[in-house]
């Protein structure tokens, strides 16, 4: 890297700035499970080390992987492993798949906060909002919400996330009565020990 370029993507660090940190271009680079897992762990290497410009960075290893996905097809597993062993646990890779193939991000991630976790949590809610066919509301919803300074917090108010549901559960409310039919015949030994258990309800 040269003295220019380095210097460029130091201003980007200050400025907060991930847009062109990442490169998962294939150029001149083999369609194998070593050329997939070279362009991947290059960016992993370089959004794990920086936590407040990591949303680009993980989104852009989602999308390769993705394409290694396409393209590698039986051989997908073994980058996987391969990127394993590299730190990138396969936990984290079905989530980077998972947030770079969101419609959501997909949209607006040049416009979304840099932090993953918000991009993370952000699919997750939307995946949520699919399976009870609010997704039409819930992209309405998030063309206001979603701006570069935009928390988490904004987005589960908005949505009312956190507030406690109304309905109560019924078992911690309900009175349980208990009664005795002295009628039938009762050994003295139960007899005591059922009486006992009257004066302690």
């Amino acid at each position: 890297m040269d003295m220019k370029s380095h210097k460029v993507e130091i201003t980007k660090i200050i400025e907060a700035d991930a847009k062109g940190l990442y490169s998962t271009s294939m150029m001149k680079m083999p369609t194998t499970v070593k050329g997939f897992k070279k362009v991947v762990m290059q960016n992993f290497k370089l959004a794990d080390g920086f936590e407040k410009l990591s949303g680009v960075g993980f989104y852009e290893i989602g999308k390769a992987l993705l394409k290694a996905k396409e393209e590698l097809k039986h051989d997908f597993g073994n980058l996987k492993k391969e990127l394993a062993k590299e730190g990138l646990h396969e936990k984290k890779q079905e989530r980077y798949m998972m947030v770079a193939n969101s419609d959501i991000v997909q949209k607006y991630y040049n416009k979304l906060p840099p932090e993953f976790t918000t991009w993370l949590k952000l699919t997750q809610l939307q995946n949520k909002m699919i399976s009870q066919n609010k997704s039409d509301a819930f992209e309405d919803s998030m063309k206001q919400l979603i701006n570069p300074k935009m928390v988490w917090k904004d987005v589960s108010d908005h949505f009312k996330l956190n507030v406690p549901s109304s309905k109560k559960r019924r078992d911690h409310y309900e009175t349980h009565y208990i009664s005795v039919d002295w009628s039938k015949k009762v050994h003295k030994k139960d007899k005591k020990l059922v009486m006992q258990l009257e004066k302690d309800l």
